[in-house]
């Protein structure tokens, strides 16, 4: 349906789904003209007779829509580089909370109770919390109709940079050889093996274990005991030759 003629309407079913298709461009600020401006104002108007306080369906719908449109004009705020609103869509959705309280009269008046709006920059959340929901919660009074946009001044705090501390500035410490260290406690080792066992310590001897203390004093042994084994053969065989001769 096409919104000029919403105004005209008298089925609800049919208010609500033109409204509900038609909210992003409602609250962006596409329907500012006189014709357009005026079916939809008196549209929002009716459904305070048009919708029964028994009717909770309709009436979540109802509070669905505001919901979105405090959304939409937050985030269009938000994104207009002039910081600036129509005071044509701010009376829009001012004349909706308006209609909610109506039908809810005597319970709950309507609340914004999100403290910001998805993918809404800072500055626009700025001005849901200092602008919008004070005005909803004061009432939702109408704006002054302005042929002019409304510019609010509003704060943006801006979220701390946190940045990891800084290295302690001063000297710095005398560099480490660590080969010459490992180099020097080689040394105090074998200085020490050599006081314990003076004979078994080998220089060439790996510190690491891989030779044990007393392994040159086996391998002595043995080349001692084949050579003395060689020489008492040799000697029994030139005792043999004697005998013979």
């Amino acid at each position: 349906m096409s919104v000029a003629k919403l105004g005209d309407e008298t089925s609800l079913k049919m208010i609500f789904r033109t409204l509900q298709n038609q909210s992003s461009d409602i609250f962006g600020g596409v329907y500012n003209d006189a014709a357009s401006s005026a079916s939809i104002m008196k549209c929002l108007e009716g459904l305070a007779t048009l919708i029964s306080p028994d009717n909770d369906e309709v009436i979540e719908d109802l509070e669905s829509f505001i919901s979105g449109g405090v959304c939409h004009v937050a985030r269009n705020y938000g994104r207009n580089a002039e910081s600036t609103v129509s005071p044509i869509v701010l009376n829009f959705l001012m004349t909706a909370i308006r209609s909610y309280n109506d039908i809810n009269r005597g319970k709950s008046p309507y609340r914004f109770t999100s403290p910001k709006c998805p993918q809404t920059n800072p500055h626009g959340n700025a001005f849901l919390a200092q602008v919008l929901i004070p005005h909803i919660d004061a009432g939702a009074h109408a704006f002054p109709i302005d042929p002019s946009s409304l510019t609010f001044e509003v704060r943006v705090e801006h979220s701390p940079i946190i940045r990891s501390p800084s290295p302690p500035v001063g000297r710095r410490g005398e560099s480490v050889s660590f080969g010459l260290t490992a180099k020097k406690h080689q040394r105090y080792r074998r200085a020490d093996r050599r006081k314990t066992d003076p004979l078994g310590y080998r220089s060439n001897s790996s510190d690491t274990g891989s030779a044990s203390d007393g392994g040159g004093r086996r391998k002595f042994t043995r080349r001692q005991q084949s050579r003395q084994s060689r020489q008492s053969r040799q000697s029994r065989q030139r005792n043999t030759k004697k005998r013979l001769l």
